[in-house]
């Protein structure tokens, strides 16, 4: 092959892996907005929840008919956003600690929960 072919199919295959890179930002960005919409509207229903919870620590009657729904939504909205933690955890190849289990980047050093090595330790 002759420098201008090898050339050429290095800038190929260096665009093709620029547009994956890109297209995984973007799938990535994607995912952290619906996260931070989620956990904002997580957020108004507990405080929604909270104000009941004065209310009736106020001595007004709040039937268990206005939490059912805020607690039903709390958990299907809590549902969501593991599923969409969890499709982001696997787009970044996130890796599971050996020691408990947490969620560790796949190039970090050491668990940030446990402290436990995320690197095979060297046979000797």
């Amino acid at each position: 092959m002759d420098f201008w072919s090898e050339f050429s199919k290095t800038i190929t295959t260096a665009a093709d892996q620029t547009v994956k890179g890109a297209e995984k930002l973007t799938d990535m960005a994607k995912i952290k907005y619906r996260i931070a919409g989620l956990n904002s509207k997580l957020d108004e229903v507990y405080r929604t929840l909270g104000k009941l919870r004065v209310a009736e620590a106020e001595g007004e009657t709040v039937g268990e008919e206005a939490y059912a729904p805020l607690i039903e939504s709390a958990t299907e909205l809590k549902a969501q956003l593991a599923m969409q933690e969890e499709a982001l955890h696997k787009l970044r190849g996130d890796v599971n600690c050996p020691q408990c289990g947490n969620r560790v980047k796949r190039d970090a050093n050491f668990c940030p929960k446990c402290g436990e090595s995320m690197k095979p330790e060297q046979q000797d």
